[in-house]
């Protein structure tokens, strides 16, 4: 049994299609995310000094410490998002799964899961879109120097259909 993965292809995805995704994630997350994240930020970091408090140990001042947890807060609910916006999208394809790595995100879909695949165009970019046994598509976009007949070849190999 072999630990580790053959990587058979890897890319990077265009940063134009990187910019729609960003756009359409954007649509679908709540406005009051990153509201209810800073909240409870403040609230552990405030809570972890009560605790130094209770065992004995002296903790920063108060208003040292409500800094710190208001910094901490606006850093993870606002900052931290807007860097992994930043990041390119790194594809593996391996001999057991497809890797996704974004940012501070490795989606790692095996290939039992993946139930078939097609290829599109969006703005001149060539898509890979992945149906999930669960019925939602996985678009990925595909560099100019992935072969497209040979992953086409590759992901035939391994048992997937390819949609009509």
């Amino acid at each position: 049994m072999n630990l580790f993965s053959k990587i058979k292809f890897k890319w990077r995805e265009p940063k134009a299609f990187v910019e729609i995704k960003n756009k359409m994630e954007a649509k679908k997350q709540k406005w009051w995310y990153p509201i209810i994240t800073f909240t409870v930020v403040v609230a552990l970091t405030l809570t972890l000094r009560h605790f130094a408090l209770l065992t004995g140990k002296i903790p920063a001042p108060l208003k040292i410490s409500i800094l710190l947890a208001v910094s901490l807060g606006i850093f993870l609910a606002y900052i931290v998002p807007w860097l992994n916006k930043l990041c390119p999208t790194e594809i593996r394809i391996t001999d057991k799964s497809i890797n996704i790595i974004r940012g501070d995100r490795n989606n790692i879909y095996k290939w039992n899961k993946i139930k078939s695949f097609n290829f599109n165009k969006i703005q001149d970019m060539d898509i890979l879109e992945l149906v999930h046994k669960h019925r939602h598509v996985i678009k990925l976009a595909i560099d100019e120097n992935i072969q497209i007949n040979e992953l086409e070849d590759y992901l035939k190999s391994i048992g997937l259909a390819k949609e009509q």
